[in-house]
Order: C-alpha cells, then sequence, then structure tokens
C-alpha cells in the first residue's frame, strides 16, 4: 500500500542522512541556471547558463518578499488540417488568451518560505473547423461545448520550502522538479507535464510531491513522493486516486523517486531510481532506474557543453501496434537523450539533442495503428470524433538556435523536431521584442515540414501519410504583449 511505501522509504531515506556529513552546497560545473521563465515563450538563460537545474537548488536570498505580476494578452491563429484520409476532432482556428500572472515569494522565516506561479486567465475560441465524413466538405462552427470562453485559474507551482539544519531542505506543494539535463525533453520526467520541444521553457506546470534533500560539499541526496492527485479543471486538487487490486484491496497510485548527484571530475552526475503503482499509467509496482551526465567539454572548447540523460524500465505502459498490452513484459525499455550546446562569442548558442525511446513506434508500427484506427473509426463512427492517435517515435532530433541580445532588445530564436524515421517534422522561429523593461512583444510561429517526397507510411484506399500530418495542425502564428508591474 501506498502508506506502507511511505513509511518504508522515509526509514530508508533517514538511514542514508544519517550517514551523510552536512556541509555546503556543492560548487557545481556549470553555472548556475537561470529562474523558471515567468511566462510562456520567455527567453532562456543568457550564453553559458546550465540547460537544466539537475544541481541542488540554490537557498534562498535575504529578502523576505518579492513577487512578479504581469498581465498578457495573447492572439493566435492556426490552420488546421483538413484532410478527409484522416480522421480528427473539430479544431478551434482563432482564439485570443487573456491571462494574469503571480509569481513570487514569502519568507515566514530563515527556515520556512512559500514559493508561487499562479495563472489566472479567460480564453475564447473561434472558427471550429471539421471534414464532414460524408460530404467530404469543410465544416465550420463558431462556438463548441459550454466551456467557451474558458475561465481559469492555474496553479503551476505552489509550495513550502524549508530547512530542517542547514544541509537538509525540504519541499511539500506542487513543484517542478526537473532531474535530468535535456533541453528539448527529458526520458527521466516521470512527474511533470511533457514540454513542447519547438518551445520547452513554455511549460511551468509541476506535480504534487514532498521532497527532502541533504546537501553536502560534492554531493546531493534527494527524496520524494508523489501520490496520485485528481485536480479540478482550475488545478486545485480534490482526492488522491486510489484503484482495487485484484483482492478488492484498496490502494493508492504513487511514484516514489531517489537520487544521488555528485560532482566527479567537473562533471555533474544524477543518479536516479523510480518506483510507481500505476502513476499517470498502467504500469503496477513498476521499477525504474536512470542516471544523468553534463559536463563544460574543456578539453574540446570551453564553450561547449554536453550532455545526457537515460531511463531503463522493465515493460511499458504503451501496447504494442498490435493491441498487446506490454505492462508485464519482462523486456527492458530504454529510453535516451544525449545532446551538446556550443556557446558563439556573439551570445549566441546552438542545441542539437537526439533522443531514442525503445518502445517508440516504427513507420511499421504506425502503418499499423493508422489501419486499426480506421478500421476501428468505420465500425465506430464516434472515435472520429476523438483526438489524433498517440504516436510516440522512436528515433527524434531536435535543433535549437538562439540569439540572447540581437539589435540589444531582441531575442531570437529557432527551434526543429525532426522524425528520423520519414525524415518529417516541425519547425519555428520566435522573437522577442523589449521595448522597454518592463514590456515585451513575442511574435512565434510554427510549421510541418517534409524532407523526403516519398516517406511516410501508405495505407491502402488512403494513400501516403506523415508522421506529422497526425497532428491536427499544420501551421500556427501566435502574437503576445506582456507587461510586468
Amino acid at each position: 500500500m501506498f502508506e506502507t511505501a511511505i513509511r518504508s522509504a522515509t526509514a530508508l531515506l533517514t538511514a542514508a542522512l544519517t550517514f551523510a556529513a552536512g556541509a555546503d552546497e556543492p560548487t557545481s560545473a556549470t553555472p548556475a541556471a537561470s529562474a523558471t521563465p515567468a511566462a510562456p515563450a520567455a527567453p532562456a538563460a543568457p550564453a553559458g547558463a546550465e540547460i537544466q537545474n539537475s544541481n541542488p537548488p540554490q537557498a534562498a536570498d535575504s529578502e523576505t518578499s518579492r513577487w512578479t505580476k504581469y498581465v498578457m494578452l495573447r492572439g493566435e491563429l492556426l490552420d488546421p488540417r483538413l484532410d478527409k484520409r484522416l480522421f480528427a476532432p473539430a479544431v478551434a482556428s482563432q482564439s485570443v488568451l487573456l491571462d494574469f500572472n503571480l509569481t513570487g515569494k514569502k519568507e515566514f522565516s530563515e527556515s520556512l518560505r512559500m514559493q508561487a506561479d499562479v495563472d489566472l486567465h479567460v480564453r475564447q475560441y473561434w472558427n471550429y473547423k471539421k471534414i464532414n465524413r460524408l460530404t467530404g466538405a469543410a465544416d465550420t462552427s463558431q462556438n463548441i461545448g459550454a466551456d467557451n470562453p474558458e475561465y481559469r485559474l492555474s496553479l503551476n507551482e505552489l509550495y513550502i520550502n524549508g530547512n530542517f539544519r542547514d544541509d537538509i531542505q525540504y519541499t511539500a506543494g506542487k513543484k517542478r522538479i526537473l532531474w535530468g539535463t535535456g533541453f528539448a525533453a527529458n526520458p527521466t520526467d516521470l512527474l511533470n507535464p511533457a514540454k513542447n520541444p519547438l518551445d520547452p521553457t513554455n511549460e511551468r506546470r509541476g506535480a504534487w510531491v514532498v521532497q527532502a534533500e541533504r546537501i553536502q560539499e560534492q554531493n546531493t541526496i534527494a527524496f520524494f513522493v508523489a501520490p496520485g492527485i485528481e485536480e479540478s479543471k482550475h488545478t486545485l486538487p480534490e482526492k488522491v486516486i486510489f484503484f482495487k487490486d485484484s483482492s478488492g484491496k484498496r490502494n493508492s497510485h504513487y511514484l516514489l523517486g531517489w537520487r544521488y548527484y555528485m560532482l566527479l571530475g567537473g562533471a555533474d552526475i544524477n543518479l536516479m531510481l523510480f518506483s510507481s503503482e500505476r502513476y499517470q499509467d498502467d504500469m503496477a509496482r513498476a521499477l525504474k532506474t536512470g542516471a544523468s551526465w553534463s559536463q563544460i567539454l574543456t578539453a574540446v572548447s570551453k564553450q561547449l557543453e554536453g550532455h545526457a540523460e537515460f531511463l531503463i524500465q522493465q515493460g511499458s505502459a504503451r501496447p504494442t501496434s498490435a493491441g498487446v498490452s506490454r505492462t508485464d513484459s519482462r523486456d527492458f525499455y530504454i529510453r535516451g537523450l544525449a545532446g551538446f550546446r556550443y556557446d558563439f562569442e556573439n551570445e549566441s548558442s546552438m542545441l542539437v539533442e537526439l533522443s531514442h525511446q525503445a518502445d517508440g513506434d516504427s513507420l511499421i508500427d504506425i502503418q499499423r495503428r493508422l489501419q486499426n484506427a480506421q478500421m476501428l473509426a468505420v465500425k465506430y463512427p464516434e472515435l472520429a470524433e476523438k483526438p489524433s492517435l498517440p504516436v510516440l517515435m522512436r528515433n527524434t532530433l531536435y535543433l535549437n538556435y538562439q540569439r540572447y541580445k540581437f539589435n540589444d532588445d531582441t531575442f531570437l530564436s529557432w527551434a526543429v523536431a525532426h522524425n528520423l524515421h520519414d525524415h518529417s517534422g516541425y519547425q519555428g522561429p520566435l522573437v522577442q521584442w523589449n521595448p522597454t523593461q518592463t514590456t515585451s512583444l513575442t511574435l512565434s510561429a510554427s510549421s510541418d515540414y517534409n524532407l523526403v517526397k516519398n516517406s511516410g507510411v501508405v495505407l491502402t484506399g488512403t494513400g501516403r501519410i506523415r508522421t506529422n500530418e497526425l497532428n491536427p495542425a499544420k501551421s500556427r502564428l501566435g502574437l503576445e504583449v506582456k507587461s510586468f508591474f
């Protein structure tokens, strides 16, 4: 049971921490990461900053209270993929978002702090489009569902953080904890919502968790417990999720995580161990292990940083393309990512990452999944209204170029997510202009592309389909105005 697991894990953690000697925070081989971006499409950290904060958190500063507030207005145009070969739900081609954000901290004492990142927004959608399955024509409707416009309170992060002693910290609440070193994706992240590879810093949502850390001069021990929590539409916790096993016994969904960080030969290294019970998937009593590495490769260049992370697990929550479950499989599956970042003299950087997911889909797998989905949609037409199939690509290349001070007050980036199987993908630029210290204007876009004419899969009676065509949008264009106060 979840309670037994907590007691056992806490006992192990206490024993492990007892053997560790307390001292100062470790000195990382790379500079400290920049603060979490306060809003979507925020620029990345300056040149030389760490890719991800895989090291122990920095101690809170002496300010007792510090809050940042902004109002953001964002409009978006979307080009829906109106293709009668594919089944897809209605997609809104226009939307406007008005958002108020509050981010900051409150220090109650030297050993107790509260931090928050909260959004209050209203969003309106227009011009929903879809293909009429009978006539093949594009149908347009102005409003679908009762939740349009939508009003939301979104808790991205809300947690307390404190110290039992100078060397022992604790965190409780909703927090985005990242132990991996990847920028576009993190295979070792089992807690948080996944990033958008074209705009990784935009995702700020965390998970409900309790974490303890013991920080030493050259290493750190960390442990967390994350129960399965069901949230309301306003991301407020409503209840702990339970399930009944074959004997009718009531059990909790949970994820336990352990990390050992060490600074070794100038490299930041994390060793990780996870135990989960149906946490965000159907894997029962799953044991997963992982590791991450990051280092400035001074032997090659002081401007070159390398990083990697991987996760190994037995079995997979993803069924085969034939629909066979792999949750009880004895096969081992590896998910990994490796890459490097080079910082140029003109305060720009180029990042290259390669991702491999052993339980991901090959082209043959995608072809089988699409054929099965089409047969089901013919038999059960209501399935045609559901989103596209969840495709997990086996091998993906991520590219990201950033220019931090283009014309002093302008930030520029260009990101690419490329499928190495059929050589299709998505790419898009982002330009942010800061006319004043408190105002920013951001223009972002994305579109799909195909490098090889005859790539993809061919379905009988349907024709050639590429993996990027499974996305309901062909392109997006967004304009955002933000004002801090």
